[in-house]
């Protein structure tokens, strides 16, 4: 107590019980009689900033995204369900994986819906999806083969005589001569807007029939 008056500061961590009712009692002295006051603090929600950022950023497609946000409900911005996050040290973190590149940016939204301490708030951040890399790989069966026998060929990532399915084409060619063996079989890919374009090589032995 310093000229009649005592001070103290303290910190509310709880709206629940608001307003709150605080209580002074003074015991008295030799020269002053002991005595009460009370007083009530109202204490409302805090206000939220919050807060989404994503790694790596940018990404590609296919690419696992960590996506962290004072939040805990997460839109992608692809058309993907929404995902709720689990609220740690104020701060909440899920991963996503983007499909496509269509529609990059996406925007990612985040939103913290309250609480009774907490006012809900809303953050967005953009994230960048660019194509993946195509490792194009080519392979002939049987090799060595002979004049006039079905070779086929397949292809991871696909050929430009063939249709891509599953990340493979497959193709057969009957090679009608020798002149030119081993001959060089080409693969090529030639992307689209997710996988960027590859290409890849084989030697296939042609022998006499």
């Amino acid at each position: 107590m310093a000229g009649g008056v005592a001070t103290a500061t303290h910190i509310y961590t709880d709206t629940a019980g608001s307003p709150y009712t605080i209580t002074a009692n003074y015991g008295g002295d030799a020269n002053f009689a002991g005595s009460s006051g009370s007083d009530t603090q109202t204490v409302n929600q805090a206000a939220t900033t919050a807060t989404v950022s994503s790694s790596p950023d940018p990404s590609v497609v296919g690419e696992s995204v960590t996506v962290t946000a004072a939040a805990v409900t997460f839109d992608f911005g692809d058309g993907s369900p929404t995902v709720n996050g689990t609220l740690s040290g104020g701060v909440a973190t899920v991963t996503h994986p983007y499909a496509t590149t269509t529609g990059s940016p996406f925007t990612i939204t985040a939103t913290y819906a309250g609480d009774g301490d907490f006012a809900g708030d809303t953050a967005t951040d953009t994230q960048t999806v660019n194509q993946a890399a195509t490792t194009a790989t080519v392979s002939s069966s049987p090799d060595p083969s002979v004049v006039g026998e079905s070779v086929t060929v397949t292809a991871a990532a696909g050929t430009t005589a063939a249709t891509v399915s599953g990340g493979v084409a497959t193709a057969t060619h009957p090679y009608t001569t020798t002149t030119g063996s081993p001959f060089t079989i080409t693969a090529a890919y030639g992307g689209d807007t997710d996988f960027a374009g590859d290409t890849a090589t084989d030697t296939q032995v042609v022998e006499a029939a």
